[in-house]
């Protein structure tokens, strides 16, 4: 037993070391539900299977022991309290601390210290026999219906989001664990069992047979009752609403009308085993699974920030964060594998430099009245790396400058920084086509001609009138200085008379172009300032 405290108390100072934990207060028993804030679709059932928002650490102990700690209600410094327990079943969750993140921030958790929920029940744990939690993000709730459960479960989905949530959500902790994602099962699979977590994506009854998509980061397959599926399935699938977190143990069967637009379109899962993990008790703010293309757009920005736990949800913005991971690892790759670059990373709180935009100051405690500057580039830690001998650097840097929104700048982005020593241009040039080709090839899968048209900045000049012209439109502009020498038009006489040049661009069908449509409001110039112009 003293071991076994040792453990624990170990186990949970390594915890409470950040000392950002949130805590789950106990309310009494008679508590009434209102006081139980349900946010749509999060649980710590969730976040506990790695479905949800915060990084959870759990200690498994043996029957013999259980561990609690409950501090005071929302005290940012309550204190926590280790005891243990006997009779605890063995394998039962027996510690966890939520690490509080910017994430759960956003959900309205408060900045609270830490707490370890015991089993349900134990003696001395100082819970209620059905504990009642108070926190921002709720707790994880399972009801298990498989066959052993009672047949004459009532179901719920003519009772309203309301009674749902009280009928299918039980009070004690689970921590649901998966053995398949939604979005990898294939023909392959076929008469495997699996247990997928996940999110209702969409639900359907047909009368009797019932359908739910059930959807993760890596996509959603379907979920459907079968002959051998217990009436407690079908009644827990009959009354899932979209965004419902669950757990789906089942067969995966060949489907029959198969759906050649989705990955998973020739197989489905026979429902065995559903375990509603949360509940969504309000009406959503927008849809999640997805508009016609082109809709998503009409979301106004403050509603999907004000909710952006669901917005992150939506499959467009799932896809943009893969996006970038897959672009980052590929360009990792080239300038690793490849090239043998040294990845550094430089300091964020350093001296402020003259650069193109203002600095991003930071007060300094130790020192008062000096300041700290958010870098607008690792300029000068890089060239001190070159100096020093690195010869290859690269990082995947945040700069920071304080200046206004325009369609190429923003005050915080992220740029792929590298600096070499002993090359030449055409050594820079090879890289970047590296790097290029491989960003394309593992991002959006598209191969890039080689090798890529090189010009001077002389001929760029010339014809684009630009540094980084836009070659997709093949506008080049011609030189008309020789054809009007001599001309009446004192605007080109003047120029070609101080040595200057007359460009024209040969714009296809350009008369049917009114003058009042390339002056400012008109629809040309407007498209031309919204390209970046």
């Amino acid at each position: 037993m003293r071991l076994g405290r040792t453990v624990v108390s170990s186990l949970f100072s390594l915890s409470c070391a950040a000392r950002s934990f949130a805590a789950i207060a106990a309310l009494p028993r008679a508590a009434p539900a209102s006081s139980r804030p349900n946010l749509p679709g999060i649980s710590r059932a969730a976040a506990a299977a790695s479905l949800g928002t915060c990084s959870l650490h759990v200690a498994m102990m043996s029957s013999s022991l259980a561990a609690s700690s409950i501090g005071a209600r929302g005290s940012p410094s309550s204190s926590a309290t280790i005891r243990g327990h006997r009779g605890v079943q063995c394998c039962r969750p027996v510690a966890v601390a939520a690490t509080a993140s910017a994430k759960r921030r956003t959900l309205g958790t408060p900045p609270t210290s830490a707490i370890a929920a015991a089993a349900p029940g134990a003696p001395n744990s100082g819970y209620p026999s059905r504990p009642r939690f108070r926190t921002g993000l709720v707790t994880s709730r399972a009801l298990a219906t498989d066959a052993t459960a009672d047949a004459g479960s009532p179901a719920s989905s003519s009772d309203g989001i309301a009674a749902a949530s009280s009928q299918w959500l039980s009070s004690e902790l689970t921590w649901p664990a998966r053995d398949q994602t939604c979005g990898t099962l294939r023909d392959s699979d076929v008469g495997k069992t699996v247990t997928l977590c996940g999110w209702v994506n969409k639900q359907r009854d047909m009368g009797g047979i019932v359908f739910a998509d059930v959807r993760d980061h890596t996509g959603f397959v379907q979920i459907v009752s079968d002959a051998d599926t217990p009436k407690a399935c079908t009644d827990a699938l009959a009354a899932m609403r979209a965004e419902w977190v669950v757990c789906i143990e089942g067969r995966v069967k060949t489907r029959k009308d198969s759906n050649d637009k989705i990955p998973t379109g020739m197989v489905e899962v026979a429902a065995d085993k559903v375990t509603i993990l949360n509940t969504v008790a309000k009406s959503l703010p927008f849809s999640i699974s997805g508009a016609p293309e082109g809709e998503d757009d009409e979301l106004r920005e403050e509603v999907r920030l004000k909710h952006r736990v669901l917005d992150l949800r939506r499959p467009q913005m799932v896809r943009n964060l893969r996006l970038r991971a897959k672009t980052i690892r590929a360009l990792r790759a080239v300038l690793e594998d490849s090239y043998d670059f040294l990845e550094v990373e430089t300091p964020v709180l350093t001296r402020s430099t003259p650069e193109g935009a203002r600095d991003y100051l930071v007060p300094s405690r130790l020192q008062p009245g000096a300041c700290y500057a958010l870098p607008q580039s690792p300029q000068l830690f890089k060239q001190m790396l070159m100096v020093a001998g690195a010869d290859r650097y690269y990082q995947v840097a945040r700069c920071f400058r304080d200046e206004d929104l325009r369609a190429d700048r923003q005050p915080e982005f992220t740029q792929l920084d590298i600096e070499m020593s002993f090359t030449d241009m055409d050594g820079i040039l090879s890289l970047g086509e590296d790097l290029m080709c491989a960003a394309f090839k593992q991002g959006v899968e598209v191969d890039l001609p080689r090798p890529f048209k090189r010009m001077t900045y002389a001929e760029a000049m010339s014809k684009y009138g630009c540094d980084k012209p836009d070659v997709r439109y093949g506008l080049e502009m011609a030189e008309l200085t020789e054809v009007i020498k001599g001309t009446e038009f004192k605007l080109f006489a003047g120029a070609i008379e101080a040595g200057g040049t007359v460009k024209a661009i040969a714009v296809p069908e350009g008369s049917r172009i009114s003058n009042t449509r390339l002056k400012p409001k008109g629809d040309v110039f407007n498209e031309a300032v919204a390209a970046g112009a």
